[in-house]
C-alpha cells in the first residue's frame, strides 16, 4: 500500500531526533518486518506529528483536504449560526484562522478562532482548530485543555482523541496517551496517524513488541 507523506517524513524525523530530513520522492515502504525491527529499533519519540484537524463540527464547512475524511455528525446548526449575517461574520473568522494555521502564523490564527467561538462557544470544530495552534505554540496544558474540552462535548470525536493522546505524549503522561490513542483507534481502527502514534508511545515505554504490532497496521 502507499502510505501518506507524513508517515514517512514521520519516520525520518523520529529517527534522526531534531533533524528533519525530507524522504526521496517515490521512495518505497519497508516491505517485511525485519524492516520494521529496524525501524523500531532506531525510534525515538515523535518530534512533530500534530495530527492537523480533519472533522468539521456539524456547524463548520470543510475547508481543507483532510488525510482522513470524517464526514460532520448529524445534529442541528447552533442557533447562534441562524442569522445569515451572525454567520457569515463566524465563516470569515473560522477561515482566516484556518488560513493563518496553514501559513503557520498561530498567535494569529487564535485571534481568529478566539472570534469565531466568541459567536458559537461551544463550537468543536472550532476548538480542535485552536488545540493544533496551541500545540504548534508548543501552549501543551492549553492544548490539553481544549482537548478535553472537545471530547467532553463530543466523545466520538475521533481526531480530538488522537490530538489529545499526542497532547498527552509531549507531557509525558504516556498512560493516558495509550487510552486516547486506544480510544481514536476503537473509533476509527483504519486511523493510521493514531496507531503510528501509539507505536511511539509504546516504544518511550519500552514496550518493544507492542510497538512493533502498532508499527506493522501502519504497513
Amino acid at each position: 500500500m502507499t502510505l501518506p507523506p507524513m508517515f514517512w517524513l514521520a519516520i525520518s524525523v523520529s529517527i534522526i531526533g531534531s533533524t528533519t530530513v525530507l524522504p526521496a520522492i517515490g521512495a518505497s515502504p519497508p516491505a517485511k518486518a525485519g524492516a520494521v525491527k529496524k525501524v523500531l529499533a532506531a525510534a525515538k519519540p515523535v518530534a512533530k506529528v500534530n495530527p492537523v484537524p480533519t472533522k468539521a463540527s456539524p456547524t463548520v464547512k470543510p475547508v481543507v483536504k483532510a488525510v482522513d475524511k470524517v464526514e460532520p455528525a448529524a445534529s442541528p446548526q447552533s442557533a447562534a449560526l441562524a442569522d445569515p449575517q451572525v454567520r457569515a461574520s463566524f465563516d470569515q473568522a473560522l477561515n482566516g484562522g484556518i488560513a493563518l494555521f496553514k501559513k503557520n502564523k498561530q498567535a494569529e490564527a487564535l485571534v481568529e478562532f478566539q472570534k469565531a467561538l466568541d459567536i458559537d462557544k461551544n463550537n468543536v470544530g472550532v476548538l480542535n482548530w485552536m488545540g493544533a495552534s496551541q500545540q504548534r505554540l508548543n501552549k501543551w496544558d492549553e492544548a490539553r485543555a481544549t482537548y478535553e474540552r472537545v471530547i467532553q462535548m463530543d466523545p466520538d470525536y475521533t481526531e480530538a482523541h488522537n490530538n489529545l493522546a499526542f497532547t498527552y505524549q509531549k507531557l509525558n503522561q504516556l498512560e493516558k496517551a495509550e487510552v486516547e490513542y486506544g480510544k481514536a483507534i476503537a473509533q476509527k481502527p483504519k486511523l493510521w496517524e493514531a496507531h503510528y502514534n501509539l507505536a511511539n508511545v509504546y516504544v518511550e515505554g519500552k514496550k518493544s513488541e507492542a510497538a512493533l504490532a502498532e508499527f506493522q497496521k501502519v504497513l
